[in-house]
């Protein structure tokens, strides 16, 4: 309930601060897309367990059902705890400098509904739902670092569970962009317990030792906050 009072709250604010600025916009798009970059702040277990916040990209795209129903789909790429070292190896007749990187990642796809009333404004609030599929994957990487080319890659451990995000953002649409609007929302994720790997240095003193060694396996609820900031086209 508090959620949804502060979500109110700032739509109401956002929309009249914003009123006297005239926006002009294509006429009844029906379609949105937007990428963004997103950073996750991991909390309560999930938060207790991780040693890094995380980051990554995400893109969606949206349906204007009705004024003022939009519905879709969206992705989130995540990376958290991550590893690495580099060495060198012997290829053929050439000496070739590796790079080994250790990462836990989170991979989010969900349909999305969203209220976002019409506005003649600079400021177009919104709140938005979603609902859809949490993979967790903790993987490897070999990196070829002369060349930047990834040479090799796997898998350590992967699990997936139903979860859900609420979000509360703004888009603010400054006549200089034209057609390119940005996008700020913050929110919420949230899922059952799934198994993931979290980082912890002191599981690997030995000098040389693989990055995946410094992982341990966990199993928790996963929650976490974030933030994400993008650029958005309607048409």
């Amino acid at each position: 309930m508090r959620f949804i009072t502060i979500c109110l709250f700032c739509m109401t604010y956002l929309s009249s601060a914003g009123q006297t600025i005239y926006l002009d916009t294509i006429s009844d798009p029906k379609w949105e897309v937007q990428v963004y970059f997103d950073f996750a702040i991991p909390i309560g277990e999930f938060g207790e367990n991780l040693s890094n916040n995380g980051y990554g990209v995400g893109a969606e795209a949206l349906y204007h059902v009705q004024e003022p129903v939009w519905i879709g789909i969206g992705m989130h790429s995540f990376r958290f705890d991550n590893n690495r070292i580099t060495y060198e190896d012997q290829f053929g007749d050439d000496l070739v400098e590796l790079r080994e990187i250790a990462a836990t990642r989170a991979m989010i796809v969900h349909a999305i509904f969203r209220f976002q009333p019409e506005l003649n404004s600079i400021f177009s609030p919104y709140v938005q739902g979603g609902i859809g599929w949490h993979w967790f994957y903790t993987n490897t990487k070999i990196k070829d670092v002369e060349n930047d080319e990834i040479i090799d890659q796997f898998n350590e451990l992967r699990d997936s569970d139903l979860g859900i995000a609420l979000h509360v953002g703004v888009q603010i649409s400054p006549k200089s962009l034209q057609t390119l609007n940005i996008d700020v929302r913050f929110g919420y994720f949230k899922n059952s317990a799934v198994q993931y790997m979290r980082y912890d240095p002191d599981l690997n003193d030995s000098p040389g030792g693989y990055p995946i060694e410094s992982f341990e396996t966990k199993v928790s609820p996963v929650e976490f906050l974030g933030l994400h900031v993008g650029l958005m086209v309607r048409f």
